[in-house]
C-alpha cells in the first residue's frame, strides 16, 4: 500500500464533504481502514482540542503552501479500497511525507492520556 504512516496527501473536498480540498496525514490503519489527521491553515478554536493541534513549517514540509496545524485530536477514516479508487481517479493525490520530528509530535498527542477528546479505539490509529 502507497498510503503508509506519514503519507500526506491531497482530497477532493467530496472525499470527507468539505467545503474545499484538504491536506491529511496518514496516521494508522487497521484491517479495514485507513486514519488522517487533517492539516488546517489555523489551530482549532476548540478548547478541548487547542493543546493537541501540531504546527508543521513550511521550511520543514515543502509540500504546504504556509506553516499549517495538523489536528491530532480528530481522525478521518477512509475505507482501503475506496481510496485505491479515489486515487486512481484523481481525487485523492499523494503530496510527500510528513517530517519525520513532526510525525512523532503527531503520534505522541494522538495518543497520550491527556488527549480525552479521542476514545481508546481511536487512539489505536496513533499506535
Amino acid at each position: 500500500m502507497y498510503f503508509k504512516r506519514g503519507t500526506i496527501i491531497w482530497t477532493d473536498l467530496s472525499v470527507w464533504d468539505m467545503p474545499h480540498g484538504k491536506y491529511a496525514v496518514t496516521i494508522g490503519e487497521n484491517d479495514t481502514l485507513l486514519g488522517f489527521c487533517l492539516i488546517n491553515t489555523e489551530k482549532s478554536p476548540f478548547p478541548a482540542k487547542e493543546k493537541f493541534q501540531v504546527e508543521v513549517l513550511f521550511k520543514n514540509n515543502k509540500f504546504l503552501d504556509h506553516d499549517s496545524f495538523i489536528d491530532c485530536a480528530e481522525i478521518f477514516y477512509i475505507d482501503k479500497d475506496k481510496i485505491d479508487e479515489l486515487y486512481k481517479n484523481g481525487k485523492v493525490k499523494i503530496k510527500g511525507q510528513l517530517y519525520s520530528n513532526d510525525m512523532e509530535k503527531v503520534l505522541h498527542y494522538g495518543k497520550c492520556d491527556e488527549n480525552k477528546v479521542l476514545t481508546p479505539k481511536k487512539k489505536n490509529f496513533f499506535q
